[in-house]
């Protein structure tokens, strides 16, 4: 696991090389059986009671498996099969799968996280002076996509690497230096807007976290992923309605646009999202309940549109029940870095999924369904616990 967790952030920076994502997937496996076998029922373990309730299934469960029923019948049905692009989205899934069934082990091996963290982060900044010069890192007008194929890429790995070191890596200045300098600074050099964006509200709740470890209350902080998941369907409706009314603005992208933000990456897909949403309309009731093909939704960029085109409103309804239960879930974690990890990983995953089918990239993809896993068996077994 720690091998795992250490080198799937580093791997990701080698996009090109797509046998490395091949070994990557054959790991995930392997922890899956291995998982499987070491949690095979066994009356004679003390505490098997807790691992048969933290195994039983429940509601996010269900709904991924709706989904997957759904997805494998378009597959069946339409005779097509990318192996490459629909083994991405069953491995997100399979990831989801070990969070539930090794959330404890994941947990013992953070510290990996935040090693790799460094790595990625560092490597990136380095090339970055290297290509645009010191003085390039604080030029506004100047894009850099480090060692990924968009900016956008790059953007996410710095969010995901602040994360991780900011929970987990020890206090150091290195710390403190990566996650209020180093790590804003590449994300404004991608000009990213969403992640750019989301550089706040990730701030804001480990500002949160800091002080809930100050006062050592967790009253209020509870319910911080429920209230920034609700904000967030607001501003992803918001973002996404040019797709329904075909127009190329809107009011929350006027607002961006008076802050300086850059909304290129969204506002430059509101054409092709309008031509998405005539073809999702003039599909039959079949095709609205249960969408029209998976492999005509991987050019998409947005993973809610490219939802409703593969698998529905029956599939975007389920994946806003299993959201909306993972959330559920994990305001009962009592581990209190875990919920953490879970509410920022969630807010970027759900935020870059604004402009990017984020299902179809595993470094999108992996860690945010993996914690949400972690959430659920966690949260279980805390409250099965009282």
């Amino acid at each position: 696991m720690a091998i795992f967790l250490f080198l799937k952030q580093i791997v990701d920076m080698f996009f090109e090389k797509t046998w490395l994502d091949v070994i990557m997937a054959m790991l995930l496996v392997l922890l899956f059986v291995y998982q499987c076998y070491m949690l095979r029922p066994d009356s004679s373990i003390e505490g098997n009671d807790i691992q048969k309730k933290k195994k039983s299934v429940c509601l996010p469960d269900v709904c991924l498996l709706l989904i997957g029923i759904i997805i494998i019948a378009h597959i069946l049905l339409d005779g097509v099969f990318s192996i490459y692009q629909n083994a991405k989205i069953f491995s997100a899934v399979l990831m989801y799968v070990l969070g539930r069934m090794a959330y404890q082990r994941v947990e013992e091996c953070t510290g990996y996280l935040a090693l790799s963290s460094y790595i990625v982060i560092y490597t990136n900044l380095i090339m970055c002076i290297v290509t645009l010069g010191f003085s390039g890192l604080f030029d506004a007008s100047l894009k850099y996509d480090g060692m990924y194929y968009y900016g956008t890429d790059m953007a996410y790995a710095m969010l995901t690497g602040l994360i991780f070191v900011s929970m987990y890596a020890k206090n150091t200045i290195l710390k403190f230096v990566t996650i209020f300098l180093v790590c804003p600074i590449m994300v404004m050099r991608s000009l990213a807007g969403v992640q750019q964006i989301l550089l706040i509200p990730i701030y804001i709740i480990l500002f949160l976290f800091m002080a809930e470890r100050a006062i050592k209350r967790r009253r209020y902080t509870d319910y911080i992923l429920p209230i920034i998941i609700a904000l967030l369907l607001v501003i992803i409706v918001g973002l996404n309605m040019p797709a329904i009314t075909g127009d190329k603005d809107s009011f929350l992208v006027s607002i961006l646009n008076t802050l300086h933000v850059s909304t290129e990456n969204f506002v430059g897909r509101f054409t092709s999202w309008n031509d998405i949403w005539d073809r999702i309309s003039a599909s039959g009731i079949v095709g609205k309940l249960f969408g029209i093909s998976v492999e005509g939704s991987r050019g998409i960029g947005s993973e809610y549109l490219g939802i409703v085109y593969s698998t529905g409103f029956t599939g975007l309804i389920l994946f806003i029940v299993y959201i909306l239960s993972i959330a559920g879930y994990a305001v009962r974690i009592y581990d209190r870095k875990t919920y953490y990890v879970t509410v920022m990983l969630a807010v970027l995953f759900l935020g870059t999924s604004i402009n990017v089918h984020t299902m179809m990239f595993t470094q999108l993809s992996w860690f945010p369904m993996l914690y949400a896993g972690m959430a659920v068996s966690a949260g279980r077994i805390k409250k099965d616990g009282k």
